[in-house]
């Protein structure tokens, strides 16, 4: 099953290649110019202060979190959110004229190219939104995007579900609904067999 990890590093590679288009199709706009780094890193507040300062423009790809829509199952079934904030520091960043792409063009750039991006273990990626901070030295920009993880397998189960016998002849058994998108629960017993979804 495909990892958190996975995710980040499928949208990194994801805004490595727009970058490497862009430099190709604007080439004296310096997109490759913009540093890209990602929140796991051992000294992320340095990093970014030293790159803002020195190139004046980047975009961080912070770490995923997950909601738990199912937290009475025995597994995960949820949505999980990440942020990309794409920072800039006009007055180290911006030239005269100006030819370089603004905070603002950066995000929207980045927003469609990651909008529907297929990651292998995930549905595609949703843009929720596009964000502006109020800074007083900078433009920070966060795109946030959602995704679901798909559920190929089941950590702890069996490769083939054996019913688990739940009490007095009642079994239980898990299965993904692709219709629902979701972990659901076959209950089964001598006389009735029901779908639930916990």
């Amino acid at each position: 099953m495909q990892t958190l990890d996975d995710l980040t590093d499928g949208v990194l590679a994801q805004i490595n290649a727009v970058v490497a288009a862009m430099v190709i199709t604007a080439p004296t706009a310096d997109w490759d110019q913009i540093a890209l780094l990602v929140q796991d890193a051992h000294d992320i507040e340095n990093t970014i202060d030293e790159k803002i300062g020195q190139i004046g423009m980047l975009a961080l790809v912070n770490m995923p979190g997950f909601k738990n829509k199912t937290p009475l199952s025995d597994t995960i079934n949820g949505d999980i959110a990440m942020v990309i904030e794409v920072g800039e520091s006009p007055v180290v960043w911006r030239n005269d004229p100006l030819t370089r792409p603004k905070a603002m063009t950066v995000a929207q750039t980045f927003a469609r190219s990651l909008q529907g991006l297929f990651i292998p273990g995930f549905q595609p990626l949703r843009v929720q939104s596009g964000d502006f901070q109020r800074d007083k030295k900078r433009q920070i920009y966060t795109v946030a995007i959602e995704t679901t993880q798909v559920f190929d397998d089941f950590p702890g189960l069996p490769a083939i579900p054996v019913p688990a016998v739940v009490s007095g002849g009642l079994a239980k058994l898990a299965f993904w609904d692709e219709t629902a998108n979701a972990i659901r629960y076959l209950y089964i017993d001598d006389n009735d067999v029901k779908v639930r979804d916990a």
